[in-house]
């Protein structure tokens, strides 16, 4: 009798822990609408997608010389009409060069932002685009800086001789003071 009484506790512990868990019908399984307000499912990255972020990801470390050597070896595929992911690559590996040595990204960049491109590349595209415009404006600011150093460094440079010059009148003026102090001293004697 005991044997068959642990079971059945334990049968009915787990159906009244059941009893409070919250039950997931398909959509319209439950004879209502489907709630028209209720956010779309989000679309799974596509492998594609993310290899090219992780292509990203593991590009940040590199240095101008690699850089620019797996661009160049990306250079035959990413020349290919149409948007390839050897393209994308070339354009990341690109966007990490040295402005002077970046070349014309937004050419490369170009097929993969038309109408017909799978979404996921033409979104990194646009993101890549993003960056450049960044960066441009990063340089932009950056060449505004330098010159406003410039000129600063200029100003401290012309008042810095502007002081000198002052100088040189205050020692030439104490000068005279001090002769006229003697000849007063050596008259009053």
């Amino acid at each position: 009798m005991r044997r068959g009484l642990i079971p059945a506790a334990l049968a009915g512990v787990l159906l009244a822990g059941c009893q409070n868990l919250p039950i997931e019908l398909p959509e319209g399984a439950d004879g209502r609408e489907p709630d028209a307000e209720a956010p779309a499912p989000r679309p799974r990255p596509q492998p594609v997608a993310l290899d090219l972020l992780a292509f990203y990801a593991r590009s940040d470390g590199l240095g101008p010389e690699a850089l620019r050597e797996r661009a160049e070896a990306l250079e035959p595929r990413a020349s290919a009409p149409g948007c390839s992911e050897a393209r994308l690559r070339s354009a990341i590996l690109r966007l990490r060069l040295p402005p002077e040595q970046a070349g014309d990204i937004e050419r490369r960049l170009a097929p993969c932002t038309g109408g017909s491109v799978e979404p996921a590349r033409a979104h990194l595209a646009g993101l890549l685009g993003d960056l450049l415009d960044a960066r441009r404006s990063g340089a932009s600011t950056a060449a505004e800086l330098r010159q406003r150093l410039s000129e600063a460094e200029s100003r401290v440079e012309a008042l810095g001789a502007e002081n000198e010059r002052l100088r040189e009148q205050l020692e030439g003026l104490k000068a005279i003071e001090r002769s006229i102090q003697e000849r007063d001293r050596s008259q009053g004697n």
